[in-house]
Parts: structure tokens; sequence; C-alpha cells
């Protein structure tokens, strides 16, 4: 099956306060990575909806023919249901699916973005090949997550250890598509990065901050945590500055 983890990759939503979040999961990964963090800030009186992308929670064959606007439309679609119930809606992703709450930050009127550990510049210098590589390599072994701190964090996962070429290679072209929108994403946005992520080149984080069009910007570094910031050792602090951060944009727009 090619599929890592012990948790539930379903997706999953609940409906509270007039503040609502879109969670986007990363890539191949599933809503399980997001499910604490929905169920801290869902406690709390924030609305919630993390989405299935298409592709994944399944098995990694369902990725074939899917592209990286597929996931930009599924993603919009739930936003556009969140602010049909919420007065604030905020976007927020972790690595792939922080690349896609940027895009629609830059496209999509929101009262702000939380991007966490976004998929803007990739470790493996191989990336950017993908795009030609995909026509003779049939599949990319992505093995298991080997930068995580905490023993636990495998039962809050669920995600594929190896893909279609031609699924990578779309997440690649979505990082360009992110970066290249970023200087019109002018809403409060919080960055969230791991000094020690595996997947990204930390200084990343650095260049979007800076890239950003917005002046109301944040960057919260954490020193212990791999790329999945979400399930690892500090992520009792990404769901509290998180949570602080959009209550806070919130009552700003009162």
């Amino acid at each position: 099956m090619f599929v890592a983890g012990g948790a539930d990759p379903a997706p999953f939503e609940a409906w509270r306060g007039e503040i609502g979040c879109l969670l986007l999961h990363g890539f191949p990964g599933s809503p399980s990575e997001m499910r604490e963090l929905g169920q801290y800030l869902a406690d709390r009186d924030v609305s919630v909806i993390a989405p299935l992308l298409p592709g994944m929670g399944k098995e990694p064959a369902a990725l074939h023919g899917v592209r990286w606007e597929d996931w930009l439309r599924a993603a919009a679609k739930h936003l556009r249901r969140l602010q049909e119930h919420c007065a604030y809606t905020f976007v927020g992703g972790l690595s792939m699916g922080g690349a896609l709450a940027l895009y629609l930050a830059a496209e999509v009127p929101t009262a702000g973005l939380v991007a966490i550990c976004p998929a803007i510049l990739l470790r493996n210098r191989f990336a950017a090949l993908l795009p030609i590589a995909q026509h003779f390599l049939h599949w990319v072994e992505l093995g298991e997550d080997k930068d995580l701190r905490d023993p636990t964090a495998p039962q809050r996962q669920f995600y594929y250890t190896r893909v279609p070429a031609a699924a990578a290679a779309q997440v690649y072209r979505l990082t360009k598509a992110a970066w290249k929108v970023a200087p019109s994403v002018r809403v409060p946005t919080l960055i969230v990065q791991s000094r020690h992520d595996g997947s990204l080149r930390s200084e990343g984080a650095s260049a979007l901050f800076a890239r950003l069009g917005t002046e109301d910007k944040h960057t919260l570094w954490l020193e212990r945590s791999g790329h999945n910031a979400l399930i690892d050792v500090e992520r009792e602090t990404v769901f509290r500055e998180a949570y602080a951060f959009i209550t806070a944009r919130a009552r700003s727009e009162l």
C-alpha cells in the first residue's frame, strides 16, 4: 500500500462561533495531521473545516492525474462554505497546504493566513527537475518521516511513502505559483517554521516573510520540531500561537 501512520485520514469539520478557519493538510498527507489543531480551535469556539484534498488519504495511485489546481479548487470550495457561516474566516495550512493557503489568501478576501512550514523552498534540489523527470520516472520514493522528535507522532499521521512523479511535480509547480502571488497577500500573516525541517530549507520562510505584501506579518521559529510541526514536540506552542493570532485579528475587525 505504501502508506504510513496509524491515524484516520478522514476529513473533519466543527461548527462553532463566528470565527472560522480552513485547515489544509500537506503532501502526501491527510487531515489527520490537522486534527489536534482543529480540535484545539473548536474547543475555543472557532469553527473549522479540514478537507481531504484530491488524491490523498487512500493509496498513492489515487494521485494519478491530479493537478495542483485541483487541490486549489477543492480548498476554495470549502473556504466558500466557511464564509457562508462565519463572519471572520482564516486560511491555514501545513507544508503544501501552507502554499495553498498562501495562494488563497492572495486571491480571496480573508481575515488572515497561518502558514505552517509552508512549502516554498524545498530541501531536495532534485525537485526542480521533476517537471521533466516525470516523463520517464514513474514513482518517487519518499520513505517515512525521519525528522520528528516525538515518538508518538505516527499516531497522528496517515501519508504515502511513495507518490507518482507527476504528482510530486505538481507540488513543485504549486510552490512556484505560491511564491509568485506572495506580494499580493495583504492580510495578517503568521508563518511558523521549524529550524530543523527535514523537507524544507528554513531560509525559505525568511524569504517568504520579506516577499509578503502585508505589513502585519510575524514568524514563529520552532527550535526542536521537524517538518510536520503540528504533530511534533512543540505542537502545543503552535496551537496556542495560532489561536492567539486568529482571535486577535478577528477582534481587530470588530
